[in-house]
């Protein structure tokens, strides 16, 4: 398992193709990758998309996705996952592989100083009762990429103009504001890969 880690904000579009290209080589049996990385701020869209998950006006660039999932925020200050794993030669279905996603991001917020659990209400992590992990990826030929955020020291105003998930009266919060302390997305990096289980 390799880690990539990029230094400064990443074009939202350049992670994709990246994300692509490393896609092939894993499916030609090359190693594979976890990239940690963040983007300026953005909307990105799931393919279980409605209109209805924006509401008001909207001041950042949108991006509709192949991965699962609704709406969410990407910006600076979260730290964005995407992992390009072979599910078929790990033996993993999606529900398994989102299971090892949720526990990874919930033993990385202990490992900063916080529990954090899973919710009846959907797909992700929470804080007490406040969403701050996410989860969208998709599956071709096995392999999976797209994948996690989580908002570590991000702005979270973004939120207000969507429907986060589409879970109308969602919550949002991150590990710095739930830790009241500055928890920086570096910081939470190592702690991801200090406890990765893939």
């Amino acid at each position: 398992m390799k880690f990539i880690n990029y230094k400064g904000v990443i074009n939202y579009s350049i992670s994709m193709i990246d994300m692509e290209v490393i896609h092939d080589a894993v499916g030609a049996g090359e190693e594979e990758c976890v990239l940690f990385l963040e983007h300026s701020c953005l909307y990105s869209v799931g393919k279980s998309y409605e209109v209805s998950d924006f509401v008001g006006n909207v001041h950042y660039k949108v991006y509709y996705t192949t991965r699962g999932g609704r709406i969410t925020v990407h910006n600076i200050g979260q730290c964005v996952v995407y992992p390009i794993i072979n599910l078929k030669q790990r033996n993993l279905n999606v529900h398994q592989y989102v299971t090892i996603l949720e526990d990874w991001m919930i033993d990385a917020i202990a490992r900063v100083g916080i529990v954090a659990r899973r919710s009846d209400l959907g797909v992700g992590v929470w804080i007490d009762d406040a969403k701050v992990g996410f989860i969208g990826i998709r599956v071709t030929q096995g392999i999976a990429t797209h994948g996690m955020c989580i908002n570590v020291c991000n702005d979270l105003s973004p939120f207000d103009e969507i429907v986060p998930c589409g879970l109308k009266g969602v919550k949002v919060t991150s590990v710095s504001h739930a830790l009241e302390r500055s928890v920086t997305v570096q910081e939470f990096v190592e702690a991801l890969q200090n406890c990765c289980p893939l």
